[in-house]
């Protein structure tokens, strides 16, 4: 079998696909692979150091997904509890109930516990990650159902964490008693700061 060697390769329309060697990049880009049916997008990746949150709004979080998911590796500077917030139009208004529930269980010891709060305005996890030498906090959290008009939101996180000196997996969902669209989602502590990053893939429909 022949191999083709190319340094610029062109589409009959004149659009450069390979230029000196390289793909360009809006060979793959966003639309590109939605478009193709690729299962999830990766839409931003948001570095933070010592930043007072991380959040992705209506640039990002829009029609063209059906759930979102956000990978996180956070370290908190105060021993303070995590918290989301949501908003219908870019962070600009946030009015409603939530409910987030979480069960957990040890890895360094047989213990294990669950618990329920409720908020007003913003969501709260009645989790504190910790802040010792060693703690981290690893989340997978999904947004369910945010830019439908029927049906609350949702969020699920699972998460591995570090938390003073003890060793947590770590499960939890939560409930926005909201039916409008949402294009807004942070993620921050309840005092102090975080540091780490958290990247946001969109669900191909």
């Amino acid at each position: 079998m022949g191999t083709l060697k190319v340094d610029n390769l062109q589409k009959r329309d004149g659009t450069a696909l390979i230029t000196d060697g390289v793909l360009q990049t809006t060979t793959l880009s966003e639309s590109v692979l939605r478009n193709a049916g690729v299962g999830m997008v990766k839409l931003s990746h948001s570095v933070a150091s010592a930043a007072s949150s991380i959040a992705f709004g209506d640039t990002l979080i829009t029609d063209n997904y059906l759930e979102y998911y956000v990978v996180t590796k956070l370290i908190f500077s105060a021993n303070a509890g995590l918290q989301f917030q949501i908003s219908p139009d870019n962070g600009v208004t946030n009015s409603y109930t939530t409910t987030f529930s979480y069960q957990h269980s040890r890895n360094d010891s047989s213990s294990s516990g669950g618990s329920k709060t409720t908020s007003s305005n913003y969501m709260a996890t009645g989790w504190n990650p910790g802040n010792s030498t060693g703690d981290v906090l690893l989340m997978t959290i999904n947004l369910q159902n945010f830019r439908e008009t029927t049906g609350y939101k949702w969020i699920k996180v699972n998460a591995n964490m570090n938390a003073n000196g003890s060793d947590y997996t770590w499960e939890g969902g939560g409930e926005l008693q909201l039916q409008t669209k949402q294009n807004y989602f942070k993620i921050y502590p309840a005092s102090g700061t975080i540091t780490g990053y958290a990247t946001l893939y969109g669900m191909v429909k």
